[in-house]
């Protein structure tokens, strides 16, 4: 009985070992990025790109409302597409895929991606959120050391974090998601940080379905009408 009580409390004891390495990786990587307060302050980003993809430069225009509207604006050979994603659908438009109209994205893509809205993050409220964090074992990244976090949201949907330890930013993930009807891990990277207006921000992103991103200017906190986020009817 006594061994069986001892084995409990050691378990008991790495758990909360366990639970509170993770919260102190969260608190390192939040006070990184400018403090938890400065985040929880963050409402709307508007980020002004250039893409490169398959050889093709053309400018890329994202803008995000916390928790009310993501859009993505970008010129492909002269056309104008956007896609759009608010809480209740998701609409794109890509004139060179024969579009004639905003076409609404089926829902279980829109509720793939509803966590774009969260320009926060999920380290911020994480709980609350319904999202859990599980501390893997460390690895290296172009020979640095990485903290490593396995995410898991209240759809079940999860993702791989690699905080740089020297930093403690944010370099990659790994996630799940919906590529034309088949489920693919897409990789994405975060690189040249430099802080902008109190926020330490990536210049540099880099994923399979974005190509090579240069952030060419960050707008923080500006009037954004929700009416942006929804198609003209």
């Amino acid at each position: 009985m006594n061994k069986l009580l001892l084995l409990t409390s050691i378990l008991c004891m790495s758990f909360a070992l366990h639970s509170q390495s993770v919260d102190e990786i969260i608190a390192l990587n939040l006070k990184a990025r400018g403090g938890e307060d400065k985040i929880r302050g963050l409402k709307t980003m508007v980020m002004e790109c250039v893409s490169n993809r398959q050889g093709m430069e053309f400018p890329v225009k994202l803008s995000f409302a916390n928790k009310v509207g993501f859009r993505l604006d970008m010129q492909i050979m002269g056309m104008d597409c956007f896609m759009l994603i608010n809480e209740k659908a998701a609409y794109n438009y890509f004139p060179m895929r024969g579009q004639a109209k905003p076409e609404a994205m089926p829902e279980e893509l829109h509720k793939g991606m509803l966590s774009r809205l969260d320009i926060q993050g999920d380290f911020i409220d994480y709980k609350e959120k319904g999202v859990n964090f599980k501390l893997l074992p460390e690895e290296k990244l172009d020979d640095q050391p990485c903290y490593v976090l396995l995410s898991t949201n209240k759809a079940g949907k999860e993702k791989t974090i690699y905080i740089d330890k020297k930093t403690n930013l944010v370099i990659k993930d790994i996630s799940k998601t919906e590529v034309e009807g088949e489920e693919r891990e897409v990789a994405s990277t975060y690189s040249d940080f430099q802080t902008v207006d109190g926020y330490v921000l990536p210049m540099t992103l880099s994923s399979p379905m974005n190509g090579d991103m240069k952030v060419t200017k960050y707008s923080l906190n500006t009037d954004l009408k929700p009416e942006m986020f929804e198609v003209k009817n």
